[in-house]
This record gives structure tokens, C-alpha cells and sequence, in this order.
């Protein structure tokens, strides 16, 4: 089976933070195959960059040439270094027909220059009019423009003049801008897109580099550029919630969403395993009647599919697992995870009289819920989390609690399936010694 790949020309960032190491862990994110033409070297780490080797330029053109020859569906262009890199690299692509994503890296993060002023000129004019899409940030559209961009209407004016510098379109990251979300600008030549989304606290390194190949990626697979950005953008913002902190810096793990769809078979069958548990136990009389809901979070839990849900009747029976928010159960997990990222599980089990005395034996933290928040109308999707009820209950709680007490039912609560099931276990035989 052929298979074009996405070339990514750029340089290498010795931190593995962003650069090409970036690049790659972003294109198989996506399930394509990377292929590289390295523009430089750099020695850097979170605090800053010490040192940049540019290639020669004709090392990297033969970079180019030979992936050429395997076949590329999508080019992301990031550090070039030098003007004479931007010119070897515009020549190199001259023939080159497919979608180019050309992310102008000219400053550092922590400031350095990674491409020389002089080369500005050249990216502009050699490489822009060549560009499917370019991507740059705030402080970068700054200097191509030699205007400051201080709100949204500058911004709009900004991706008007870019597009005259001859790109077929310009996503504008709007994340150095004031405000309580960040909103990113897709302009094209008849159409205007806003791509909104949280903003969060830190100080990132490689989300540009991650963007930019996230684009290459849906631009390589068939889609528009719209609709290319738009899975993009939604990808990373569920990456910007599990950084690595490294250092001084926040950098990102391409590979989250990869991890996320692998654990979800681990959790199902991790899940089964501890049911035999509870079996073993003769804990199954805590179930209920109607059957028992366990929910159960992967590590990364960005999206509301990252949530496994199952029913389990008291002879351990186990209904088909479903993804999703379906049920009070997998709300209130996630809103505690608002709280605590720590729980990642969740059962829902009979209310016994004795419950309170048997915490109290077991150091397990309670809440007396409010039923009316768990017991509302079906969350319709798109819904906002989280139930801000269930919010204002957790607020009086000094820590996050153990046990969710209802009207009829208790919900368990544990940092991961085999700490819930201990919990349940140790509850059960606290009943029995009760029942003597």
C-alpha cells in the first residue's frame, strides 16, 4: 500500500519540546507518516536557547528532494534559520503542487532570534505567495506588519494585509491577546472563521510547531483548509490540558490523544477483572436491583467520550460498555475531576442505614447530597460543564469525598477502578460484621 507522508522542514529543538521532534510525534499522532528535512540544529532546553547551526542549504534540499521522491501529501514549514535556508527551501518546492502550512518561527518563546532579520524579506516573498496556510502568532504578525495588534479589530485588519502577501489563507493565533478565552482567526480569501477555546495559565513551549503539523495532517488527509483547522484546533486544546512541566516551561504531549484510545480497552478489561473481585468478596448485595452504574475516566480525560460507562446487575452481569455523558454517574465524576484530576472512578451502589458509621470506621469522607442536582433533566450535548449545584456542594467539602450519599443510593468514589472496588469490598464486609 502506498503511503504519501507529511514532510515537515524545520529545525531541531534539542529539548524535544517543539521543532521537528514535536513534528513527528504531532503527524503520527495523526496516524501519517513523518518524513523530515532538518533546517538546523539548536542547543536548548526550558530556559532558553544557547546555540543555532543552521544546515547548509544544500543538505537541506537534498532533504527535500529525497522525500519528494517517496511522495508528500502536505509540507509544514517551520524554523528556517537564514535567508539563504528560505531561498534553498522556496527553489526546493518550486514544482511542489500539494498544500504547504508554513509556520513563520522567527523569535523564540523565551526570545531568541531563529531566523535572522534579513530573512524576513525573503520569507515574505519567496515563501507566503507559495503558502496553502500560514499560522502566525501575535508578536509574529507584529513584525511582519510593523503594526501592533492589540485587539480584535486589529486583528481582522492584520489578516487582511497578510492575505496580500499573497497565502491563500492566514489563521491568526490569537493567544497573546487579552482576554477570558483565546480566540484564533482563520481568514481566507472569501471567508472569515473564529475557532474559540479556554484559555489556560502557563508558559507553553511547541504549540505552534503542534498546530501548524496538526493542520498538515488534515490538509494531507483530504480535508479543506476550514475543516482542517478546525480538527486541529480542537485536538489541541485537549493536549493544552496535560502538559509536562519541564523546567521553567510547559510542553506539550502530541501523543496524549493516542494514550486516551489505548487505555479505554485496558480500562473495560481492568474493569471485568474487579468485578470478579466483588464477586469473590460477596460484596454483589451492594449492587442494584436495576443495576449498578460504573464510570470510569482515562488518565487524560479531555472530552466527554473519554468516559467509560457500564451497568453491572448483582450476579456481575456487564451490559455493553458506552462512551460518554449518558448518566448522573459520569457527570459527577467529571465535575469532581474539576476538583480533584486524582478520582478516575465512580460507582453507584445501594444506600444502606449504617453508611454513616461505617465511613466514619473506614476514614472515608462523605457528602449528603443535594438529589435535585443528580436527579435533573438529561444534559442535552453541548451542554456546559460543569452542573454548577453539584459545584456548590463539593465548594463546603474540605476534600474530595469518598462517598456521594443520595436518597437511595451511594456513589463510591476512587482514583482508579482498583481503589473503588477496595473501597466497595471494605464497605460490604463492615456491613457484615454489622449483620453479626
Amino acid at each position: 500500500m502506498t503511503s504519501n507522508g507529511v514532510l515537515t522542514i524545520a529545525g531541531s529543538d534539542s529539548s524535544g519540546g517543539a521543532g521537528i521532534q514535536t513534528d513527528l510525534k504531532t503527524i503520527e499522532a495523526f496516524g501519517q507518516r513523518g518524513m523530515t528535512a532538518i533546517t538546523a540544529l539548536t542547543a536548548q532546553n526550558s530556559r532558553g536557547v544557547s546555540q543555532v547551526f543552521p544546515v547548509p542549504p544544500d543538505m537541506v534540499v537534498a532533504q527535500i528532494i529525497k522525500g519528494m521522491e517517496d511522495g508528500v501529501a502536505a509540507v509544514k514549514i517551520g524554523m528556517l534559520a537564514e535567508e539563504q535556508i528560505v531561498e534553498a527551501v522556496a527553489a526546493a518546492l518550486a514544482d511542489y503542487r500539494g498544500p504547504i502550512v508554513l509556520d513563520p518561527v522567527l523569535i523564540a518563546g523565551t526570545g531568541e532570534r531563529l531566523l535572522t532579520a534579513g530573512a524576513v524579506k525573503s520569507l515574505l516573498d519567496n515563501l507566503f505567495p507559495r503558502a496553502s496556510i500560514v499560522t502566525p502568532n501575535i508578536p509574529e504578525v507584529e513584525e511582519i506588519l510593523r503594526n501592533k495588534i492589540i485587539d480584535d479589530d486589529h486583528l481582522r485588519c492584520a489578516g487582511e494585509k497578510i492575505l496580500q502577501l499573497g497565502p491563500s489563507s492566514v489563521l491568526l493565533k490569537g493567544g497573546h491577546l487579552k482576554g477570558e478565552s483565546v480566540v484564533d482567526l482563520l481568514r481566507t480569501s472569501s471567508n472569515e472563521y473564529r475557532f474559540t477555546r479556554r484559555r489556560l495559565t502557563g508558559n507553553y513551549h511547541g504549540a505552534g510547531c503542534t498546530l501548524a503539523s496538526a493542520i498538515a495532517c488534515g490538509l494531507a488527509s483530504g480535508k479543506d483548509i476550514p475543516s482542517a483547522v478546525a480538527q486541529a484546533a480542537e485536538w489541541i486544546d485537549r493536549i493544552l490540558a496535560y502538559p509536562r512541566q519541564v523546567g521553567r516551561r510547559a510542553f506539550l504531549d502530541p501523543l496524549i490523544v493516542l494514550r486516551n484510545n489505548s487505555e479505554k480497552a485496558a480500562l473495560f478489561t481492568a474493569a471485568r477483572q474487579e468485578i470478579e473481585r466483588l464477586k469473590e468478596a460477596q460484596a454483589m448485595r451492594l449492587m442494584l436491583k436495576t443495576g449498578s452504574e460504573l464510570a470510569i475516566a482515562t488518565r487524560y480525560l479531555c472530552r466527554d467520550d473519554d468516559v467509560i460507562s457500564l451497568c453491572i446487575d448483582q450476579d456481575g452481569a456487564i451490559a455493553f460498555p458506552i462512551f460518554g455523558i449518558v448518566c448522573p454517574i459520569e457527570e459527577l465524576l467529571l465535575t469532581i475531576r474539576k476538583f480533584d484530576h486524582r478520582v478516575h472512578a465512580a460507582i453507584r451502589v445501594s444506600r444502606i442505614a449504617e453508611i454513616g458509621v461505617i465511613g466514619q470506621r473506614l476514614n472515608l469522607i462523605s457528602i449528603q447530597s443535594d438529589d435535585a442536582a443528580m436527579h435533573r433533566k438529561k444534559r442535552t450535548p453541548g451542554e456546559e460543564l460543569p452542573n454548577r449545584s453539584i459545584e456548590q456542594q463539593l465548594a463546603g467539602c474540605p476534600s474530595t469525598p469518598d462517598l456521594w450519599i443520595e436518597t437511595d443510593v451511594i456513589t463510591v468514589l476512587g482514583q482508579n477502578i482498583s481503589d473503588l472496588i477496595d473501597k466497595v469490598i471494605a464497605i460490604s464486609k463492615q456491613i457484615e460484621q454489622i449483620d453479626q
